[in-house]
């Protein structure tokens, strides 16, 4: 039957897909050049090849990695975290330089830092941990709670790790506002009796508009078209839904 065929061609691609455990190697290891590993997957084990370049895997079986050059790296000694070498910030292990970002162009291991514009990114170190930010010169607002947190800033909000921005989000034309958890956007400068105060994120329904907030303030409103209606759903809270 044309179904056991399909379901016999399933099986084939899957297997060629992934491999048993047993094929897999017990213990990550260099093969030369080459870092071997095992990893899963939704249809099992398989093997995972890596190059590293000649001389690049480095460590013990069942611990190694790709480093970046052959021999120790002096910026990683007494590390095996992230450093900052000028605007650089260098990711190490075990004394071996892995990987670097350029933070002045706004690299980061976290994904690319928006850049404010006019500005450049900087490498800083907050709390023992080196990290990109997306302004170079400190923003005296980001000192004005923890370390790690959203803050107004004139009418924008922004994002902060220890004394430094890490994102600038300009709300106009909304107004940025301070809630109890986070900065936010606000439509209405004043805060919302129907927005949950101490929730990060919330909605209700306002005849057949969808009210979303952030903190005590209004950030959005969308309203729902002919064939919808705003009612509650939830997973996802109030939002529009078809009814045919």
């Amino acid at each position: 039957m044309w179904w056991l065929a399909l379901w016999a061609a399933l099986l084939l691609v899957l297997g060629s897909a992934g491999c048993s455990v047993d094929d897999c190697p017990k213990e990550s290891h260099c093969n030369g050049d080459v870092l071997e590993r095992c990893e899963s997957g939704s249809y099992g084990s398989y093997a995972n090849d890596r190059w590293c370049g000649p001389g690049l895997c480095k460590g013990s079986d069942g611990d190694v990695f790709c480093a970046l050059d052959e021999q120790p790296d002096e910026r990683c000694r007494g590390s095996s975290s992230y450093v900052c070498d000028q605007a650089v910030l260098v990711r190490c292990y075990k004394g071996y330089a892995t990987a670097t970002y350029d933070c002045a162009v706004g690299e980061s291991p976290q994904g690319p830092r928006v850049l404010t514009p006019g500005t450049s990114g900087a490498c800083i170190v907050v709390a023992g941990s080196a990290e990109c930010v997306a302004e170079a010169e400190p923003d005296p607002n980001c000192s004005t709670g923890p370390s790690y947190g959203s803050r107004c800033s004139g009418n924008a909000r922004i994002d902060c790790i220890g004394d430094y921005v890490t994102q600038r989000t300009p709300c106009a034309p909304a107004l940025c506002r301070q809630g109890q958890r986070a900065a936010v956007c606000a439509l209405p400068e004043d805060p919302d009796v129907d927005c949950k105060a101490d929730e990060l994120a919330s909605s209700f329904c306002v005849r057949n508009s969808v009210i979303q907030c952030s903190g005590a303030f209004r950030v959005s409103e969308k309203q729902c078209s002919a064939d919808e209606r705003c009612g509650f759903y939830p997973s996802v809270g109030s939002t529009c839904l078809t009814f045919r």
